[in-house]
């Protein structure tokens, strides 16, 4: 069961209003420079508070927890962030697991970057779970009941969901 508070899927197919893709990389893990320079490339002088969001990613991304799944065609990265609260949106009496999760085109450009916001339904689970961006996506299903939100890179919330896997 899916229940919708807010918003649609669809959004996360956006492409953000940036239209330069970098591909150009930094020394270290070329997947992770490609996405902080990315990153980088959002901020501005007049959005702030976007440019503190951006930064707060940069900082908090485990990249050597990022994983990709295929998603019709093209590649979702998802980069676990650590515990630490730096959206609006975070309740106030937990931190959820937090990810970046990026789509990239077919020639390994990131098109859209979006945060996801989850908070499990389990008290016991103790460790962030690699979730099925791509298969909830595609199909609204999960293997674990709770609530996800999205947010964009500006921390709007475009929809929450509460998921239930019966």
């Amino acid at each position: 069961m899916l229940g919708c508070l807010s918003c649609k899927k669809s959004d996360f197919l956006e492409e953000n209003v940036n239209d330069e893709c970098i591909t150009g990389l930094k020394s270290g893990n070329p997947d992770s420079n490609k996405i902080i320079e990315w990153l980088e490339s959002l901020q501005s002088p007049s959005t702030l508070y976007t440019n503190e969001i951006l930064e707060a990613i940069i900082s908090n991304a485990e990249f050597d927890k990022m994983y990709s799944e295929d998603y019709e065609g093209e590649k979702l990265k998802i980069v676990p962030l650590r515990p630490v609260k730096f959206s609006q949106h975070v309740k106030e009496d937990s931190i959820p697991f937090q990810y970046f999760v990026l789509l990239e085109d077919t020639l390994g450009r990131i098109k859209k970057g979006n945060i996801a916001l989850f908070y499990s339904d389990n008290l016991n689970f103790n460790s962030q779970p690699e979730i099925s961006f791509a298969r909830f996506l595609k199909t609204s299903t999960v293997v674990e009941d709770g609530r996800i939100a999205w947010l964009t890179l500006g921390d709007v919330k475009l929809y929450e969901y509460i998921l239930k896997t019966k």
